[in-house]
């Protein structure tokens, strides 16, 4: 369980800080409301040309900004994507965005993660289907979040992984006054049935490739 728990929080260190974006207004008066809605209070005004900035995702056509020291909401129809915290200038058809951010990739790396575990006992290919998974992911949120999100990232991944793959399973025998662990020759997997005792050993059979093979156990 500690295991468990120390692999999460390190899942989790890949965060990132969502980009700020900036827009102009492209109304004479744009009105800046309470709440996302026609019905809202009016709060105050931007005027044509004025840059405004917003940290939040369009919705229903609405998104929170900040001018000066005014914050609240302004219809995403007057607003023309101006630029970037990331350096991102290249025109945005829409200003409703879908991101990933650092904690939706830490969820979706320990989903597979946990994923892949299960899958382990079938498949030998799984451990490098999770490596070129961490590569990727690693490279996407380098693109968008920048050079050491994605160090981050890749080492997090792993090291969460590695956490993972190495929690408890392995065959484990007592004999002679010690405690032995066994793993697969063959694979490398470390649930393993026993199939036969005998004076000095045990014979095994990997529960994943089948293959078997006998260990000598040291007096």
């Amino acid at each position: 369980m500690k295991h468990f728990i120390f692999c999460l929080i390190i899942s989790l260190l890949p965060l990132s800080i969502e980009a700020t974006d900036y827009y102009t207004v492209t109304a004479d008066v744009l009105n800046i409301r309470n709440e996302p809605s026609k019905n809202g209070d009016v709060i105050g005004v931007v005027r044509n040309g004025q840059t405004v900035s917003s940290d939040s995702q369009a919705s229903n056509g609405w998104i929170r900004i900040k001018a000066s020291s005014l914050s609240g909401y302004v219809n995403t129809d007057y607003l023309k994507f101006s630029h970037s915290t990331d350096n991102d200038v290249s025109p945005k058809k829409t200003t409703s965005k879908s991101r990933i951010g650092g904690w939706g990739w830490a969820m979706i790396l320990l989903t597979i993660a946990v994923i892949g575990r299960l899958l382990r006992s079938q498949f030998e290919i799984v451990d490098g289907i999770i490596c070129i998974i961490v590569i990727i992911a690693s490279i996407i949120v380098w693109i968008s979040n920048g050079f050491w999100m994605g160090v981050l990232t890749f080492f997090g991944g792993s090291f969460c992984f590695g956490l993972l793959f190495g929690m408890g399973g392995d065959t484990q025998i007592r004999r002679y006054g010690h405690r032995y662990t066994l793993k697969c020759d063959k694979c490398g997997y470390e649930k393993l049935t026993i199939v036969e005792e005998f004076e000095g050993g045990v014979t095994t059979k990997c529960k994943r490739c089948g293959d078997v093979v006998a260990h000598i156990l040291n007096h």
